[in-house]
């Protein structure tokens, strides 16, 4: 049963011009190690930290997160499973979220052009 759906879109060239001008700092407000160590091992980093971005926004709105409430972006982070596909690893509040919720599972996809990083995330909880 799905409990929650979630869509985001992001510039590509907002996040490259981001990464230029804070680099690390940036970055590490963002992203978790393993996002880090994953998209800075492609040919056009970039596109691969946009559609993360976009993946992070899309659980924040499949989770219900509160708007008013800070949340640390490194709480979602963007993994690949043992066939290379994408899953999320929540901690934190977006992880009590999803246990509230009663989320069973989280399913994510990703893509990139060259101009816009898009992600969507749907929720999917048991029939209580």
């Amino acid at each position: 049963m799905i409990i929650g759906t979630g869509i985001d879109i992001v510039e590509t060239e907002r996040v490259r011009a981001l990464i230029d001008r804070d680099g690390e700092r940036f970055l590490g407000r963002w992203f978790g190690a393993e996002e880090i160590a994953y998209c800075g091992g492609k040919a056009k980093p970039y596109l691969h930290f946009a559609s993360r971005l976009a993946a992070k926004e899309a659980a924040f709105k499949a989770l219900r997160l509160s708007k008013g409430a800070p949340i640390c972006w490194k709480h979602i982070v963007v993994v690949q499973d043992e066939a290379g596909a994408p899953r999320l690893a929540l901690s934190g509040e977006p992880r009590a979220a999803a246990e509230r919720l009663g989320a069973t599972g989280l399913h994510v996809s990703l893509s990139h052009c060259g101009a816009y990083a898009i992600a969507a995330v749907t929720a999917e909880g048991s029939d209580r």
